[in-house]
């Protein structure tokens, strides 16, 4: 899968480590129907993500991130993380930033295989799916 990273707001990311995340949480994730070649990743401010939010799903609000596409198809897909919130949470759940961008990154491949969070339930096994991956990813 190519991925690609779009830094729109300049934060200290590395790309190759995001790259890396990537391609290990897909091979732990194992999607059996992932037909996606091309893979967009972009960083941007709360200006942008709220807009983004929006237009797409008719919140207006800031957000962390949000998916785009469907591994499942032969399409581009894309997740799109707020930096400024990427910040806010690090803090808030008191783990460093680049932890909270593993998450994110993590949480938005999940929508990317088909995993909603819009109730407790699905919202539940999404944390712990992510749980299990992140724990994986630090071994």
């Amino acid at each position: 899968m190519q991925i690609e990273i779009n830094n729109v707001v300049k934060a200290p990311i590395n790309q190759k480590r995001i790259k890396s995340i990537l391609k290990q949480a897909l091979k732990i994730l194992k999607p059996r129907t992932a037909k996606s070649k091309f893979l967009s990743v972009a960083v941007v401010d709360g200006k942008a993500i709220k807009k983004l939010n929006k237009k797409y799903r008719k919140i207006d609000k800031i957000t962390d991130v949000l998916s785009f596409g469907s591994l499942r198809q032969d399409e581009m897909t894309e997740i799109i993380i707020c930096w400024s919130r990427l910040k806010e949470q690090a803090k808030q759940f008191k783990h460093s930033q680049k932890q909270e961008l593993i998450i994110l990154l993590i949480h938005g491949l999940l929508h990317l295989i088909g995993y909603d969070d819009k109730t407790k339930k699905e919202r539940a096994v999404m944390e712990k799916i992510t749980e299990k991956v992140v724990k994986r990813l630090a071994r």
